[in-house]
């Protein structure tokens, strides 16, 4: 299918051939490029013959005081509709070039990506013969284009009803920085797939924000937090990951060739998935909470580690035939290559591995992030622990709000020195081992006074209550007292 973008818009933009995708995408660009100090698009993946949209990624406007850049940028490529995704990717229909009308339909083009986007067990050969027709096919100015269908007569009309268009997406990056990153981190299609894949299991993370090192301490409790950017610097990623740099920036001719550099990455181990397991003992396997990739095997035992695939990485292997020759083919192909030279270092090894390669500014952030959150870690299950211990039900018989106990007991130990009004308190030591991560002490105390603690929550709640409704009535007041002045310096207001 083409770009989907405008499908609710009754807009046909269905794929394109290469032929029609590089033009489109260099005209584009060219218009572009007043306008924007950066301008590219990023590397296609190998044996791509069609494709469903043009990106393109710009930064740096020549104009920065300019706000509405839709409206202007639809009137630059001439599109006939747009809109937004979020605040910084823009979707055109841009109209099919005219000199590239009939550009759309070869009967050879349309069985090969069919082929590829519902037969699962598609081979190369389909891939190699819609190569060969998109060669063949007719450049503006070089001739009639060669097909085994019947000859489209080019006194067509084309009526409104089928007039096609090109779904163009711009994505307006935030710095030159993040432009570069984008355009390596979106070069070579589902390169990165690959690569993730390969390195989540050691704590690596590459996404939209550069190359981050997972803490492992901190992963179940919340994921995003557990990252830790190590760098956006496109050549220093592949230099941390043993890969050749000056490769990275050219075209692959064919996915083998392509797999065969991803494989070059210093912590692959292509032995791995010698005992790859079925998708019921994928079902199976025990996952460790939270550690995304990271699984525990029945076989750990034995040392002999199997491998199994997140749920989505199966939902991938289905929609991308890429990926699913490299997991089905590939790989099982190649399980006797050499592995990485550091393919079976665990992940604390990475860690150490990484504050050595990127020093000590990546340590101390590393560090700082890991001792900040092991303790909001450990304070939240420190209320969790003493919750479970309460009544659980709203009120005691004596009527003590159960609800008041947690409140009382944040607001004693974790709030700040303000809020803690009243002088009937948790000690002073109780708020020393808080301090301190003494954990078991809090706890213990919890235990034996938290019917006092909601009392004094409930009596410090009242109190502000109180204050609050104080303040407002002072404020009317004060209000009031400004209108009539208003009133006595102009009388006609009256």
């Amino acid at each position: 299918m083409g770009g989907s973008a405008f499908k609710e818009d009754g807009l046909s933009t269905p794929r394109m051939p290469t032929v029609v995708y590089t033009y489109i995408s260099k005209e584009i660009q060219n218009v572009l490029r007043p306008h924007f100090k950066c301008v590219g698009s990023a590397i296609e993946g190998p044996s791509k013959t069609t494709h469903g949209d043009v990106d393109i990624l710009v930064a740096d406007p020549v104009d920065k005081a300019r706000r509405k850049q839709g409206d202007f940028l639809a009137s630059l490529v001439g599109a006939k509709k747009w809109k937004t995704t979020g605040a910084s990717l823009l979707h055109f229909a841009v109209p099919w070039p005219q000199e590239l009308e009939y550009q759309d339909g070869f009967p050879e083009i349309a069985k090969a990506v069919s082929a590829r986007e519902n037969d699962e067990e598609q081979t190369a050969e389909s891939i190699a013969n819609a190569q060969e027709v998109v060669r063949t096919s007719a450049i503006p100015g070089a001739g009639s284009p060669r097909t085994t269908g019947p000859p489209v007569p080019r006194e067509a009309p084309h009526s409104p009803a089928t007039e096609k268009c090109i779904q163009v997406d711009i994505q307006i990056c935030p710095t030159t920085t993040a432009w570069e990153w984008q355009l390596f981190y979106q070069a070579h299609g589902d390169l990165w797939s690959m690569l993730g894949i390969i390195i989540r299991r050691f704590g690596l993370t590459c996404s939209y924000d550069g190359l981050q090192l997972r803490i492992k301490e901190i992963e179940s409790h919340n994921k995003l937090h557990s990252r830790v950017k190590m760098t956006q610097d496109p050549s220093r990623v592949l230099e941390y990951l043993g890969m050749d740099i000056e490769q990275y920036w050219a075209p692959f001719e064919s996915w083998d060739d392509m797999m065969a550099y991803v494989g070059t990455c210093r912590f692959h181990d292509p032995g791995r998935w010698k005992s790859k397991p079925n998708k019921e003992e994928e079902d199976g396997a025990q996952i460790k909470k939270g550690l995304v990739g990271e699984v525990v095997d029945d076989t750990a035992e034995k040392n002999k580690e199997a491998v199994t695939l997140k749920h989505n990485d199966r939902a991938r292997a289905e929609k991308r035939p890429v990926i699913k020759f490299w997991f089905d083919t590939y790989l099982p192909r190649h399980v006797d290559d050499q592995p990485g030279k550091d393919a079976q270092l665990s992940r604390e090894d990475v860690v150490e591995d990484a504050k050595k390669f990127f020093g000590t500014e990546f340590a101390n952030r590393f560090d700082d992030k890991k001792t900040k959150w092991t303790r909001i870690i450990a304070v939240d299950h420190l209320w969790s622990d003493i919750r479970k211990t309460l009544p659980n039900r709203p009120y005691t018989q004596d009527g003590v709000q159960i609800g008041m106990v947690m409140k009382g007991l944040k607001r004693e130990l974790a709030g700040k020195r303000e809020d803690r009004e009243t002088s009937d308190e948790a000690p002073e030591d109780v708020r020393l081992v808080f301090r301190e991560g003494r954990f078991e002490h809090v706890f213990a105390w919890a235990q034996e006074n938290w019917r006092d603690i909601a009392k004094r929550q409930e009596t410090h709640s009242m109190a502000m209550r109180d204050k609050k409704l104080k303040e407002s009535e002072r404020d009317e007041e004060k209000g009031e007292g400004e209108e009539r002045a208003a009133v006595i310096e102009d009388p006609s207001e009256a």
